[in-house]
């Protein structure tokens, strides 16, 4: 089932391959989200809603906080809201159309306050922590303390990973 020369001869063939337009408005819708998928404010996400041969509506699964043009209208009263937004490609050569979810999790303004005051405390920690032989045995408190001194009350210090070092 293929084309066989019976005379020894040999062929080269080359293919080009080009991302559909599809492909590449997906592309460009997930360029434009942000990063890890958090909203941190509302407004225009830049998302876009035509390109070369395509446009774009988009669908949240709750439309209070996000409209059909990928709009965050407002942010959650408090904690956090995740929702879908649905984008859907329509092809405007053939009206061919894809869709592809998005999960978007909505910082209020108060948790948005509470990741400003975590990231300058952890900015204020600098250098290495070398705790103090008989009087840190707990790594985490001392971090904790040190954060208190430097004014940031109500943190608590977790170990997310470990690390060991070969040099003593």
């Amino acid at each position: 089932a293929g084309y066989y020369p019976t005379d020894g001869s040999t062929y080269t063939l080359y293919a080009v391959w080009e991302q559909t337009v599809f492909g590449k408005a997906f592309d460009a819708i997930a360029a434009k989200l942000p990063d890890g998928g958090i909203v941190r404010g509302t407004g225009s996400l830049g998302l876009p809603l035509v390109g070369a041969g395509y446009t774009v509506a988009y669908a949240c699964s709750d439309g209070a906080y996000i409209d059909e043009k990928g709009n965050v209208l407002a942010l959650p009263e408090s904690g956090a809201k995740t929702v879908t937004l649905t984008a859907t490609v329509t092809d405007t050569d053939n009206g061919g159309a894809q869709a592809r979810d998005y999960e978007l999790t909505l910082y209020s303004q108060e948790l948005l306050e509470k990741e400003t005051y975590l990231k300058q405390a952890v900015a204020s920690l600098s250098g290495n922590f070398r705790p103090v032989y008989g009087v840190d045995t707990n790594a985490n408190r001392a971090v904790e303390a040190i954060l208190e001194q430097k004014g940031y009350e109500g943190i608590t210090v977790s170990l997310k990973e470990t690390a060991a070092s070969s040099n003593g």
